[in-house]
């Protein structure tokens, strides 16, 4: 049976979950509602460069919001997500996948949570390394096994963009729902946004901790420091190097044959979506989830905005 998907958004994220359906198992009829010629242009050119069944894969372009369907992925920048979210439940959608950030500011994550419980609709965030192997295998050494740290460090100023990604690891690791989120530790600088120019970028480090268990993630701006995240409590020692795809015993049995390889959303979105019309559930996080995490974020990034007299309502962040 052909199932009917919505990508709201196909720039440079949006067209790399149009790679992923195009290599599904399952037989699609992909709606890509953008209006922007240039990401069109991308998106055609990806396209291209994977090979696809299409006698079972239908692709049809639109300039906006008009059909319903089985599942939206929704791929926009958080500007305007509430508007996007309530355009896509009323043409009776009931699964969606949203890009993180979820949108840019509390109040607005309230009204999307109300939306959710109002009309019986399931989001997920597509933070994605619930699906990386490596973190599976890390999850069965460390959740159980006492208090950890997670180091993270990363050489460019997206941490206002990225620091959810590893906030949403570090209470995965540790199976904790509740954490507290320092920020005052962020560069005296604000930095442009690639993906907009009212949009803003941070660096320096954030902490959070579940009262044990503590995370560190330090975004420096530079680009010549690789992805890594150091995992360790009394027993385990794992430095993983994101970037060059290494993992590091430094202490403790770690099985060898385990290769870290970052999956991309081309390859990976396909699989997502076959979890979610096989159990109507997936591993990445509801948006109930992180409600909290994304309020502390507002907050820290707003406060910081503030000191260099910005004050605004909406967190320039997507």
């Amino acid at each position: 049976m052909t199932k009917k998907i919505i990508i709201i958004g196909c720039g440079n994220i949006g067209s790399r979950h149009l790679q992923a359906l195009l290599i599904s198992k399952l037989d699609l009829e992909i709606h890509v509602v953008e209006p922007n010629e240039s990401s069109i242009k991308i998106a055609q050119e990806r396209i291209d460069e994977i090979k696809y069944d299409s006698s079972s894969k239908n692709i049809i372009w639109h300039n906006r919001l008009e059909n319903g369907a089985d599942l939206a992925i929704i791929a926009t920048t958080a500007v305007d997500r509430v508007k996007i979210i309530e355009e896509v439940v009323k043409k009776g959608i009931k699964l969606m996948i949203v890009e993180k950030m979820v949108c840019q500011s509390t109040k607005e994550y309230e009204k999307i949570l109300e939306i959710v419980k109002k009309n019986n609709v399931k989001i997920w965030v597509n933070i994605a390394r619930r699906y990386f192997p490596i973190y599976n295998e890390l999850t069965k050494l460390f959740q159980n096994d006492g208090p950890i740290n997670v180091s993270v460090t990363a050489g460019n100023n997206g941490l206002g963009t990225l620091a959810i990604h590893y906030i949403d690891l570090f209470k995965w690791l540790t199976n904790y729902t509740k954490i507290q989120i320092n920020g005052d530790f962020l560069y005296d600088e604000i930095f442009p946004n690639k993906r907009g120019r009212n949009l803003k970028e941070f660096a320096g480090t954030i902490i959070a901790s579940d009262g044990k268990s503590i995370l560190t993630i330090s975004f420096l701006p530079t680009n010549n420091i690789p992805f890594t995240v150091n995992i360790l409590n009394q027993n385990y020692n794992i430095l993983i190097d994101e970037t060059n795809e290494k993992i590091h015993t430094i202490k403790g049995v770690f099985s060898e044959n385990i290769q870290y390889k970052y999956i991309h959303v081309s390859e990976m979105t396909n699989n997502i979506i076959e979890e979610v019309f096989e159990k109507t559930t997936c591993k990445l996080p509801k948006i109930e989830e992180l409600f909290e995490e994304h309020k502390q974020l507002f907050n820290i990034f707003n406060n910081h905005l503030l000191k260099f007299g910005e004050k605004v309502s909406l967190c320039p962040i997507t």
